[in-house]
């Protein structure tokens, strides 16, 4: 019921009806959101049983309040039957909670579920590889399996509904040097999978890049009886790029989109952001089944591979800053010293470098998405840590107002 407490009903003796009984008292307080009010001298009407000496009662619980005389007769009533006019005693609440104040309410519900393409600002916008649509098992299909087994590298991905071993697989997205294929799976089925696509996921001198396999695995595995080999995975590596920094893994991972924009520098405006309702999983996610796919759909499962490949190029070079960095000491060790010292050293080739006494993991080697201090260590050993929401149409993730408390 959206409705408050008039405050005039401060002081004043009322009878109040609700679901379950009828109670009488003084007024006290009324909560400045008109959401709630406080009776002294409370009793049941139908019982005369005395209520605690403060009662409170909240505005949602009300049916009927009625304001009573000294002499007892009704001076005035307000109902709250949602199927009737609020009366003077009643009114709108035009109370806002502050941390609801700052959200834009006017986005188009369509486009916070990927029914429709948002406005992406022009000076943002990237361009997209070539792509194609394999639908059907006809030359196309199996040129496209002959040019992906010829890459050494590929990234894949994978559209649908639950993706999982019992949801529904849409699309596999395969992006190569030079393109992207987009293969339609409910037009191909198990066919088109065991046709060719299946030699991608098996040969072990492909590497696979992904960004989170969890779920693409079960699939893979339940539904096709592939089991996946040579991967690379940009979750796990983003992870582990944030336990050098903190010494402890976080319980949450980054999203794709998060390791784009933080990795690769790429606008968040310009990015796919896959969103669902909760409650409404499958409901969001049939979008994925539509045919024709719309453009922004297919611009999006295009944008979750196209990256991928080059996201992982940079993921390896901070995971190798160990490497990198001892690099850089043996590079110093004896160039940079005078001639008198350089026999000493070639009598010492057996020794590490005594800088490397100075070793150790750099403050900037990557999570700046969360507190790194000792409080943020969470259950099991993992830290609570969680990325800032990068996403332009939300504000906040779920753990973020709790535990971001250092960001602002």
């Amino acid at each position: 019921m959206n409705a408050s407490i008039s405050q005039e009903l401060v002081g004043f003796q009322v009878s109040i009806e609700m679901r379950k009984m009828t109670v009488e008292g003084l007024v006290r307080h009324i909560d400045p959101t008109g959401s709630k009010l406080s009776l002294t001298n409370a009793v049941v009407l139908s019982s005369d049983v005395k209520l605690p000496p403060l009662y409170h009662i909240f505005i949602k619980d009300v049916i009927n309040i009625k304001k009573i005389e000294r002499s007892g007769a009704v001076m005035e009533e307000a109902s709250v039957d949602p199927t009737e006019k609020t009366r003077s005693l009643m009114k709108p609440s035009n109370f806002i909670p502050s941390h609801l104040k700052h959200l834009d309410n006017n986005i188009n519900t369509d486009i916070l579920v990927n029914k429709v393409a948002p406005e992406v600002p022009p000076e943002v916008m990237i361009s997209l590889p070539e792509y194609s649509i394999i639908d059907s098992l006809d030359s196309s299909y199996y040129e496209a399996v002959e040019h992906i087994l010829k890459e050494k590298t590929v990234g894949i991905g994978m559209e649908g509904v639950r993706i999982s071993r019992t949801g529904l697989v849409c699309w596999i997205s395969v992006a190569t040097s030079s393109h992207v294929y987009l293969f339609d799976m409910l037009c191909l089925g198990k066919v088109g999978m065991k046709s060719g696509l299946q030699q991608l996921y098996t040969n072990s001198e492909i590497m696979k890049v992904v960004h989170d396999c969890r779920f693409i695995a079960d699939a893979l595995v339940h539904q096709y009886g592939i089991y996946m080999v040579n991967v690379f995975d940009t979750q796990v590596a983003a992870a582990t790029i944030a336990y050098y920094r903190t010494k402890v893994f976080s319980k949450y991972v980054s999203s794709l989109t998060f390791c784009l924009t933080k990795y690769l520098n790429l606008a968040r405006e310009s990015l796919f952001h896959p969103r669902v309702r909760q409650g409404h999983e499958k409901e969001d996610e049939s979008r994925w089944k539509q045919r024709p796919l719309p453009e922004h759909l297919v611009q999006g499962a295009v944008q979750n591979v196209c990256h991928l490949r080059k996201l992982r190029g940079v993921l390896i070079d901070k995971l190798l800053w160990a490497v990198n960095r001892g690099t850089s000491f043996y590079l110093q060790e004896v160039s940079q010293l005078p001639d008198d010292e350089v026999p000493d050293k070639l009598l010492n080739t057996h020794l590490i470098p005594v800088r490397f006494n100075t070793f150790h993991t750099p403050q900037t080697a990557d999570n700046s998405g969360g507190a790194a201090d000792a409080e943020s260590k969470g259950d099991r050993g993992f830290s609570n840590e969680v990325d800032r929401s990068i996403d332009p149409y939300v504000n906040f993730t779920r753990h973020t107002p709790r535990i971001h408390k250092k960001i602002p």
